[in-house]
């Protein structure tokens, strides 16, 4: 049996790469390079940023977590921000094993500020010894 964060990436606080991968191995999101975005610390456990293209050639960045929450968009806002000097990305793919209504709300308020967003529920991504929403 693995132990907490072995496996899904989060022991590590700036990310293995996993929860990247899985993304990435999605044909149906379209992306292509994906690779985790530096010079970050302090990632909550179990989130990792990264930035890659779609298969069009346009530049994204990818908030991928374990986990539902209000904190996501922000983590999309520093994403952005960390690779907006590389490539210029126009945007935000939020990825998660499930996504309340509450924080699809809340990335509906941060595109009003322009910024496109694309949700994507992927249940792979769930710990298995954690639970998935932290905000209901």
């Amino acid at each position: 049996m693995r132990r907490r964060g072995s496996r899904w990436g989060g022991r590590g606080r700036s990310g293995s790469g996993r929860l990247l991968d899985r993304v990435r191995d999605l044909k149906g999101l379209m992306i292509r390079d994906l690779r985790a975005l530096g010079g970050l610390t302090g990632l909550p456990e179990g989130v990792e940023l990264g930035i890659g293209h779609r298969d069009s050639g346009q530049s994204i960045v990818v908030v991928a977590s374990v986990r539902d929450g209000l904190d996501l968009p922000g983590w999309g806002e520093v994403a952005l921000s960390l690779a907006n000097d590389a490539a210029s990305p126009r945007e935000v793919i939020i990825a998660a094993p499930l996504l309340s209504e509450r924080t699809r709300r809340a990335f509906h308020r941060a595109s009003l500020s322009g910024r496109s967003y694309c949700l994507a529920v992927i249940p792979g991504l769930a710990s298995p010894d954690a639970g998935i929403l932290d905000q209901e």
